[in-house]
């Protein structure tokens, strides 16, 4: 397992950062290779060459299955019609020689009309790939986050703290985390989008072999990574019954991502299928959410704030609906809640 954080900082073609980062281009080579200038990483890929020769890079080293992705993104001068510009996470990704495979999960920079996201498998072979799920009319703007997760077979994408996609696929077991861009039907837009930062975080669920907060701190720091760090999912802490006072062992350097979620404290028979499928919204259920946020705040987190509700009930309502309830049941468990008119 491990941890990993960049703000892509220098300039590089391709992106190396010491050798941490595998490149589509000279790799696997029916692909083109990520670039970075100082605080952004984006495409080489040449809008009017081969049509799925995606700029692409993974990390390095061996990866744990379990994969949670963050990512802030750049756009501007959004297009529509024939040009297509798309970020992508990747999870349990792999690249050599004329093969890539892996998860892909891509949100499209498009104005809101034509805007799209989508969960793809890729097959290996050059333009081989499988479309797993994908939703329109959400559209990405500058600066907006964007994350996705991989647990078991369970796919789920957010933005903005807000669940987007969520879809199960067991094809691929293993693999590394990396980032993708796409671009399609005009030259010169590479800088127009691409990523500002990029995280990889391993979060321990209630049923792990982590199950205290100390040994979690011993694991990072005997890690000693500089960017190495703790992701906090409030519906594992109270489930371990981590109460939000034993959040302050936590050194400030270490939390670096909070998940808020609700739920039961009482155990369903199966822990998978609670964990997809049974969490509440923020202040829906059992947990004590608003002293978890003051204990954090009081450490000095400064965001963003996650909201992570797998729940069978939530994602069959209609998509405003999902994000005017997660909004608000969230806004609710702050001390000063913003209106969300």
């Amino acid at each position: 397992m491990a941890n990993f954080t960049t703000s892509f900082a220098g300039t590089e073609n391709p992106l190396s950062e010491s050798g941490q980062w595998i490149n589509g281009g000279d790799v696997g080579l029916d692909w083109t290779n990520i670039r970075k200038t100082p605080g952004l990483a984006f495409s080489t890929q040449v809008g009017d060459g081969p049509l799925y020769s995606d700029s692409i890079a993974i990390l390095a080293g061996t990866w744990s299955a379990r994969q949670t992705v963050t990512a802030v993104v750049h756009t501007v001068n959004q297009q529509t019609g024939s040009v297509y510009e798309e970020l992508e996470i990747l999870l349990r990704f792999a690249i050599s020689a004329n093969f890539a495979r892996g998860y892909e999960c891509l949100f499209s920079c498009r104005q809101a009309g034509s805007a799209y996201m989508q969960v793809v498998r890729w097959n290996g072979p050059y333009g081989d790939f499988t479309v797993l799920d994908d939703l329109s009319g959400v559209a990405l703007n500058d600066g907006d986050t964007v994350k996705a997760t991989i647990e078991g077979s369970v796919i789920t994408t957010y933005l903005n703290g807000v669940q987007m996609i969520q879809v199960s696929d067991a094809t691929w077991a293993s693999g590394a985390p990396g980032i993708g861009e796409y671009l399609h039907g005009a030259l010169a837009l590479n800088a127009d989008f691409g990523f500002t930062s990029f995280t990889v975080t391993d979060e321990y669920p209630s049923f792990a072999t982590v199950k205290t907060i100390d040994t979690a701190v011993e694991v990072v720091g005997g890690a000693g990574a500089p960017n190495g760090g703790i992701a906090i999912d409030t519906w594992h802490m109270s489930k371990l019954g981590i109460a939000p006072d034993e959040l302050r062992r936590i050194p400030s350097q270490y939390l670096s991502w909070i998940e808020l979620s609700d739920g039961q404290f009482e155990n369903m028979d199966d822990p998978i299928d609670e964990v997809v499928n049974h969490r509440h919204l923020p202040g829906e259920g059992e947990f004590d959410l608003p002293a978890y946020i003051a204990v954090c705040q009081d450490c000095g987190y400064p965001g963003p704030w996650g909201v992570e509700v797998l729940s069978e009930e939530l994602r069959n309502n209609p998509l405003d609906v999902i994000l005017r309830r997660a909004y608000e049941t969230t806004a609710s468990q702050f001390c000063n809640e913003r209106s969300s008119t």
